[in-house]
């Protein structure tokens, strides 16, 4: 397997071994927002159970499909009209566990020239399996820090990163 590939799936099982967990955090902790005026624990937290699928279909669709598109979303509009403050932990917690798993297991049952099959993000661009993978692993690792902070009752900023 080549490097890049073994790095990204063990940042994949780590960021989402150390994510679950926080899915059923205490309700006082999960309403702290990370920083004022930004998302409260639990939104982050709906955010990257919905992002997950997001992610996961854009893996499928650059696999299955020959130079696919690959829509942008307007994050904070999803967090409004989709209820990001009302909506269950627990099941999205399950939502963010089973779209992960599958995510690994595509990433590691498809060929090595899966990886570089490509697409366009509609804002930004061409996009390689690679990179979506990668980008995956690093907003876990990203929000995260911030759903740690959070927890804890500390600020995050982007650059104290955690």
């Amino acid at each position: 397997m080549p490097p890049q590939r073994s790095e990204t799936l063990a940042t994949l099982r780590r960021s989402g071994d150390d994510l679950v967990p926080f899915f059923a955090m205490e309700a006082a902790a999960s309403g702290r927002a990370y920083a004022a005026g930004k998302w409260t624990a639990h939104q982050v937290l709906i955010h990257l159970a919905d992002a997950e699928t997001v992610f996961f279909d854009r893996l499928r669709r650059l696999a299955a499909d020959e130079h696919p598109l690959l829509w942008a979303y307007d994050e904070n509009r999803w967090a409004d009209r989709l209820a990001y403050g009302q909506r269950s932990l627990v099941r999205a917690g399950a939502l963010f566990a089973a779209t992960r798993a599958a995510v690994i297991e595509l990433i590691e049952v498809l060929p090595p020239d899966a990886w570089d099959r490509g697409g366009v993000h509609s804002e930004a661009g061409a996009r390689s399996f690679a990179q979506v993978a990668g980008i995956i692993a690093s907003h876990t690792t990203h929000h995260l820090a911030q759903v740690r902070a959070a927890a804890d009752g500390r600020t995050w900023t982007a650059d104290a990163g955690g």
